[in-house]
């Protein structure tokens, strides 16, 4: 037997994404403080790329008649001379706008950036719909190991990239520019294509998962080589060091770049393509989900029983219509669709030991557990014979069959690995389970 090392995670939907090859419109303001409500921005700067290249330019200062505090002069060496006959905020955002227009936006820190120029283009009437990028964000994960801190003059050293005038609108989005490239290049050397976006304005962006109800999501992750085993486990630190709420996270953005050498599934009714498609979402949408995906699943329709006693769906038909409705999906996208067990525990009389659990959880229908035993293959082809002998064929075995060839035969620990030594930690151990018990 050939083990598949995986985990089933819980994913934060928090961006989609787009071609590193896109136009970007890096940008940097500088403002009189930190709240946009309460302060106002007193230079734009900003650079235009296409294909990799800076093909234009954009700097203004605002003169709304606003007083720079002096603190905000000693930071920038903006003084209140250099503000004196320069436009009014109304005519740069609608110049900016105009000069952004069709491309991604991308700053440091961006939901800083891009909340000043909503909230002040909202006062004029001019929206910036446009998605963006965070080269903060970048940073975090793709240096994580290499640097103290994410600032921009910390990753600018890193990269031996000349700031200019730090602090300044212009020079601060040149910086951005090169650090994003730098970026791009790292991804590419990586096999990926794609960078992490906020699709559309950061509060817009969040109104739209309150109203899909999206929290977490649950994701298949299967280890397709080595390194894609040490990404894994570095995933997994993650979710459990800086992102655990309750449960360990892995945020969708951080996942893309370390994605290259896993294999990614849609998982079971809880994962975001499942949902999208039980909630009624466009095709459009539903189209965009999935193609996130390196495969699909449909499961037994008694894993999906409890929608029928919700009243979600109406009746049998109802769940094995949610299957066809993925199976149709793969076929039209060239996805493969694989048939799996949810697999919790190997006989069914062992639900008991699951009723008990997810009765201390405070699940309400926790006796009437979901037939979630390790099916032979037979039962399996009976199961999904609604979708026809050929096709059930092809999602029960035909598909694990291939997504298993895909995964080498890995080694859980590598050679030179080990378990650390911690002191006392058998006993205490042992102790802290009985006294608790």
């Amino acid at each position: 037997m050939k083990a598949i090392f995986g985990v089933e995670g819980y994913l934060i939907p928090d961006c989609e994404s787009m071609p590193t090859d896109g136009d970007f419109t890096v940008f940097d303001i500088e403002t009189t403080g930190l709240k946009a409500e309460n302060c106002d921005i007193i230079e734009i700067g900003a650079v235009r790329l296409h294909e990799g290249k800076v093909v234009d330019r954009f700097q203004s200062f605002i003169d709304d008649g606003v007083v720079i505090p002096k603190n905000i002069t000693e930071l920038t060496g903006i003084k209140q001379s250099m503000l004196e006959g320069a436009p009014t905020a109304r005519e740069v955002l609608e110049r900016f706008r105009a000069f952004a227009e069709g491309s991604t936006l991308v700053a440091h820190n961006a939901q800083f950036d891009t909340g000043f120029i909503t909230y002040h283009g909202d006062r004029f009437g001019i929206t910036f719909p446009m998605p963006y990028a965070d080269t903060l964000m970048l940073s975090r994960y793709l240096l994580r190991d290499q640097l103290e801190n994410h600032k921009l003059d910390t990753i600018s050293a890193y990269f031996d990239i000349d700031m200019g005038s730090h602090h300044r609108a212009d020079d601060d989005a040149n910086t951005c520019a090169e650090i994003l490239l730098r970026f791009i290049d790292m991804l590419k050397e990586r096999g990926i294509e794609r960078i992490p976006i906020v699709p559309d304005t950061h509060e817009a962006f969040l109104k739209r998962a309150a109203k899909e109800k999206r929290t977490t999501n649950h994701i298949i992750l299967l280890a397709r080589t080595q390194k894609g085993m040490k990404d894994l486990y570095k995933l997994i630190s993650w979710s459990h060091l800086d992102y655990l709420h309750g449960r360990p996270q892995i945020p969708k953005s951080l996942l893309m770049l370390y994605r290259s050498d896993l294999i990614v599934g849609s998982a079971c009714e809880a994962g975001e393509l499942f949902r999208a498609i039980l909630n009624g979402g466009t095709e459009e949408r539903i189209e965009q989900i999935a193609s996130f995906y390196d495969y699909f699943e449909i499961q037994p329709i008694g894993n999906n029983a409890f929608l029928k006693r919700e009243g979600t769906v109406p009746d049998d038909e109802g769940l094995r219509d949610l299957n066809r409705r993925i199976v149709a999906l793969g076929e039209k996208m060239n996805r493969p669709v694989a048939a799996t067990g949810d697999v919790h525990f190997l006989e069914p009389t062992d639900a008991i030991y699951r009723a008990i659990l997810m009765s201390k959880l405070g699940f309400a229908d926790a006796e009437q557990q979901a037939p979630l035993y390790f099916k032979p293959t037979h039962e399996m082809l009976e199961e999904f014979s609604y979708l026809g002998e050929a096709k059930a064929h092809e999602v029960v075995i035909d598909v694990p069959n291939r997504i298993a060839d895909l995964c080498d035969t890995l080694k859980p620990f590598p050679d030179g690995t080990h378990s650390p030594t911690i002191e006392n930690a058998e006993e205490e151990l042992k102790n802290t389970a009985i006294d608790r018990a």
